[in-house]
């Protein structure tokens, strides 16, 4: 007994369209991604000049490359990201909450489930502060020269590098609403601790110290986001500061 041919219906018709209409956007799309990486990472040219604007928005913070994956090198630096927020109290008065730390505990919440999707809140994050740290080389109202020596000035202005700080100010709130959810948030600052290690060539030289510095970005009016993940507060982040 022979089963009887049936043809595709328009249903079928529908959905086979609809496949391959997805395969090829989908594919289109990773070459787009492949190729704006690719000329990322190649030196200078009057393509990659004209992209560079594109490359910025596309690439750094999000997809940022380094060559750590194929000669990698002990740290001896590290960056991350504090926050704190200002909030007004039952009676009216303004009140800040602690500053608290945004990094560290994304980093120890994927360090336990490497499968987890904050990893790519982690790594947007990562990028973004260093974007923004390098973004402050040369700019006059973010640093100061003395003896010849150029500093970073303890508060800095988001104009520097406006993007990266509205990245920085949306994560460090949504960590801020997750500390203190009965809190209404009018502003939120976000700082960066620069921390120093000595080199692992002088790693049982005991003049080799770890130094650490501190700059804050000024504040800048509370964006409307919601709470999410991993919280700690920890006053003993800054470098010299107490509150």
């Amino acid at each position: 007994m022979h089963s009887a041919h049936v043809p595709f219906g328009p249903s079928s018709r529908l959905h086979r369209a609809a496949f391959w209409l997805l395969t090829v956007l989908l594919s289109l799309a990773l070459l787009v991604h492949s190729a704006l990486i690719q000329i990322s990472n190649f030196p200078m040219t009057p393509v990659k000049l004209d992209l560079q604007p594109l490359l910025d928005r596309y690439v750094s913070p999000y997809f940022a490359q380094n060559w750590s994956f194929f000669a990698p090198t002990p740290l001896d630096h590290s960056l991350s990201m504090v926050t704190r927020g200002e909030y007004l109290s039952p009676d009216g008065t303004k009140m800040q909450t602690g500053w608290v730390n945004v990094s560290d505990p994304l980093f120890t919440a994927v360090g336990r489930n490497r499968f987890t999707p904050l990893g790519m809140i982690s790594l947007m994050l990562s990028n973004t502060v260093v974007d923004f740290k390098n973004q402050l080389s040369g700019k006059q109202d973010a640093t100061f020269k003395r003896n010849g020596v150029t500093y970073i000035r303890s508060v800095v202005p988001a104009s520097v590098d406006p993007l990266d700080a509205q990245v920085m100010n949306r994560t460090g709130m949504a960590v801020l609403k997750a500390a203190h959810p009965d809190y209404r948030f009018s502003r939120v600052q976000v700082g960066i601790v620069d921390d120093t290690y000595p080199r692992f060539t002088r790693r049982n030289d005991p003049t080799a110290k770890h130094t650490a510095s501190f700059f804050a970005v000024e504040w800048q009016p509370a964006p409307d986001v919601k709470g999410f993940c991993c919280v700690q507060v920890d006053r003993a982040v800054l470098p010299g500061r107490t509150k």
